[in-house]
Parts: structure tokens; sequence; C-alpha cells
């Protein structure tokens, strides 16, 4: 049994070392219904997160318990994050809240309501001034489909492309 437990500790350490040097970053685009609002939620590990606001805020930075640090670092998400709608109106985000799930840092953010206009190009250079090869995958969700973008270092507006046959 000890030997069992050990080699799944093992496992997960040497998972978990990989996977914070992937450089990778998930996000997912609901647009509510209801109230219009698009609702973005950004997965980045912790440990990258770490590392970056060393960087960015410098060395006496805590992202696990100073909340200041938090909301910096959700700041900093904001200004690199961007939507566009028909006609080139830029969407302004507005943070809603962080926290810690495991090895994953969480962003939760919500733009105004994008009226009757689709959103139909996002920006997303989130770390990627800190890391080149940082990798920013975006999920969009709408009517039941769901689309998604793939942001390296040199992508700038991505168009999202939804089948108006719906």
């Amino acid at each position: 049994m000890n030997t069992k437990l050990l080699i799944m500790s093992l496992l997960f350490v040497s998972s978990s070392g990989v996977a914070h040097q992937l450089k990778s970053a998930k996000t997912t685009v609901h647009i509510n219904r209801v109230n219009g609002h698009v609702e973005v939620l950004h997965r980045y590990y912790v440990h990258d997160v770490e590392h970056a606001a060393e960087v960015l805020f410098g060395t006496n930075t805590d992202i696990f318990t100073n909340m200041e640090t938090q909301k910096r670092f959700a700041d900093y998400v904001r200004e690199h994050v961007h939507f566009k709608v028909a006609g080139g109106k830029r969407l302004s985000l507005v943070n809603l809240g962080t926290h810690i799930d495991g090895a994953f840092f969480i962003v939760y953010q919500e733009t105004q309501s994008s009226g009757k206009h689709a959103i139909v190009s996002m920006q997303n250079r989130v770390l990627q001034d800190i890391w080149p090869e940082q990798i920013n995958m975006v999920y969009f969700e709408e009517k039941g489909s769901i689309r998604s973008l793939h942001f390296d270092k040199g992508d700038d507006w991505l168009p999202i492309i939804f089948n108006e046959a719906r």
C-alpha cells in the first residue's frame, strides 16, 4: 500500500512539474443571454502566476495570501485581454474576483452588455510579454456551440466565427 501511494505521489509531482512549464492558460467565454453580458473565466497555473507576479510587481509579492497582489494580477489580465464587436467597438472588462483552486489561479471578469452586436474578434496577450512561449487557449460558448482560439506570441486580434446557420 505504501509503495502504491509513493508511486502515485511521484507521478503527481512529476506531472505538476511538467504542467507549469507548459506556459499555457485556458479562458472560457460565455454570453449570458439574460443580461447580454460576456462572462469570462481565466485559469492560469498558480506557479506561473507566482513567478509572473515577481517579475511584474517585485520580489515581495505573495499571490497566495496577499489580496492586493491578486487584484494587481487581475488588473494585468484586464489590460491584456480585449474584445471587439461588429463595427470595431471594444468591450471593457470588469474584474469580478479571483481565487486559487488547487493548481490554478482563477480570474473572473465580465463585460458590459454587447447589445445586439456579436463579438467578432479577441486579443489575449496575457503572460506573453514575460514568456514568449506562453499559449493562451480561449473557448467561446454560444447557442450550444463551442469555438476555440489559440493565441501564440505573434497573434494580435483573432476573429471569432460562429456558424450563422443556427
